[in-house]
């Protein structure tokens, strides 16, 4: 039996993989200026980001963070916010290995394939609504 390699998604960090994505995928005209913009919109999703409600996933609010710092970027348009996400990983993993949550709910161990073929072990503490630590 052959194994399928599952195709990874580049990181929204990787500067050169967006502005080629912009220039081939969305005739941008100036894929510099918008990488840039979307840049700016990923740190500040990842800065502002809230959970909205109690088992909402962290990448699910950060991507939904991005997005609505999207909105009111000019020359961004609709159709390059919504396939962000289909083209790109937050994190860069590619698959969750395995996760333990706690009995309290309030922390969850993960176990992650990177994009590279090494693991790496995280834990993410919730510590109400407001503040999550990964």
């Amino acid at each position: 039996a052959t194994q399928k390699k599952k195709i990874m998604l580049p990181s929204i960090f990787d500067e050169i993989a967006l502005k080629d994505w912009l220039w081939r995928e969305h005739d941008t005209r100036d894929e510099d200026t918008a990488a840039s913009r979307i840049s700016r919109c990923v740190v500040r999703g990842f800065r502002e980001f809230k959970l909205e409600v109690p088992d909402e996933k962290v990448e699910d609010a950060i991507w939904r963070s991005i997005l609505k710092a999207l909105e009111k970027t000019p020359n961004v348009s609709k159709r390059i916010q919504n396939d962000l996400r289909l083209r790109f990983a937050l994190f860069g993993s590619s698959k969750d290995e395995s996760s333990i949550e706690s009995a309290a709910g309030d922390t969850t161990k993960r176990v992650l394939y990177l994009n590279d073929g090494e693991r790496v072990e995280c834990v993410t503490m919730r510590h109400g609504v407001e503040c999550v630590t990964m």
